[in-house]
């Protein structure tokens, strides 16, 4: 179909500049259509100071899901800007030195190549300490369910989200491969993993793991029970903490025993659950090649 595509782009080639601008439009409408999502930073304020743009870019991102596959898209005027991937300590002192990757074209992609927290702040002197600085959490794509803690309140003091933790987990069915999502206010909460002992008595040292970024993702690996509490004093003890058990597969789902060999799938089933899940592609598509089409003839 691509190829069918390009053809009859070919053909309307010597037709007019205006009517091959249009061909090219809708050829990257039709990659677009096959790529992942592309997360337009600032949405349309773009990437600027934030006094000027009115953007918070930290809650832009936490409203946000990157995954694996999507890209970043940084617009804004190359005369005062730019885009500088940093590491995290450089982010969190505004170092624009030694950058990891520069951007400087005012109109820049990033693709979403791995999974992982990457820091991204403008490198003109002054600008990352008035808040053009931006950190994106990527999850890997992923087949199972996403979790986020509390629902929509988040990760917060229950006094204050209304939200009973274990009353949430126990509503909840937890699998290999799903993630948890933690939503919070970095200025006030942080995440720890710790020990079923250290859960039990609010202890916060040692922890297992430890995030504060305010937009936290958990893979969910492993089966087992894993313990999360809020380590700012006082806050566990007020209930902000967390117990997930994670299954291996849905129960009555386990099989004991030499397992039957499965069963093909049926081809008509198949056949429909793959045209329901390609038909928002399939449609667009369609619909650009026929303008192609008509174009050409």
């Amino acid at each position: 179909m691509v190829a069918l595509t390009l053809a009859a782009m070919e053909n309307v080639r010597g037709r007019g500049s205006a009517t091959w601008v249009l061909c090219v439009l809708f050829f990257g409408a039709l990659t677009r259509t096959l790529a992942g999502r592309e997360h337009e930073v600032g949405d349309a304020a773009g990437w600027s100071l934030p006094s000027r743009a009115k953007v918070n870019y930290t809650t832009w991102s936490q409203k946000q899901t990157f995954v694996v596959g999507d890209a970043l898209y940084f617009s804004y005027n190359k005369e005062y800007h730019n885009v500088i991937e940093v590491t995290a300590p450089m982010f969190a002192s505004c170092n624009a030195t030694a950058p990891l990757a520069q951007w400087s074209g005012g109109a820049d992609v990033i693709p979403l190549n791995s999974s992982g927290t990457f820091y991204y702040i403008c490198g003109i002197p002054g600008h990352c300490d008035a808040g053009q600085k931006v950190a994106i959490t990527v999850e890997a794509a992923q087949t199972g369910t996403r979790h986020q803690v509390g629902g929509t309140p988040g990760w917060s003091l229950p006094s204050r989200s209304n939200v009973n933790y274990i009353e949430w987990a126990s509503t909840q069915t937890f699998l290999v491969g799903d993630t948890l999502y933690f939503n919070y206010s970095k200025d006030f909460h942080n995440v720890m993993e710790v020990t079923k002992e250290h859960y039990d008595t609010c202890n916060s040292s040692n922890p297992i793991l430890f995030w504060d970024d305010g937009a936290t993702v958990v893979q969910l690996n492993t089966s087992g029970t894993f313990y999360f509490i809020c380590g700012v004093p006082g806050h566990c003890d007020a209930g902000q903490k967390l117990a997930v058990r994670v299954a291996a597969s849905l129960p009555g789902s386990v099989l004991t025993g030499t397992p039957s060999p499965s069963p093909a799938p049926s081809p008509i089933s198949a056949s429909v659950s793959l045209y329901a899940n390609a038909m928002p592609a399939i449609s667009n598509i369609m619909i650009i090649l026929m303008v192609f089409t008509a174009l050409a003839y």
